[in-house]
């Protein structure tokens, strides 16, 4: 009588282990797409900042260019000055 309590509870035991091995099983599969999307998510957001730097990077080279710009029209105006007062001064 006593064996056969022992191996009932212990055939109830596994039954209940392997049913509850089954839903993880189950939960792991269903968890899987959730992973997927957490994966996008992230990845979506590392792109939108790799964006934003590669915008703010343009914007702060374009100020630079423009800059550029103004100082070598400010030095061409300037030499295109000396050389029309040289001029000026050699038609003297």
């Amino acid at each position: 009588m006593k064996r056969a309590a022992i191996l009932l509870s212990l055939v109830c035991l596994l039954f209940f282990v392997a049913c509850g091995q089954g839903e993880k099983a189950e939960k792991a599969t269903v968890s899987e797409p959730e992973k997927a999307t957490e994966r996008v998510k992230e990845e979506a957001g590392e792109t939108a900042e790799m964006a934003k730097e590669a915008t703010e990077m343009a914007d702060e080279k374009a100020e630079v260019t423009a800059e550029m710009t103004k100082e070598g029209t400010e030095m061409a105006e300037e030499k295109a000055e000396e050389t029309a007062e040289k001029a000026k001064k050699k038609m003297e």
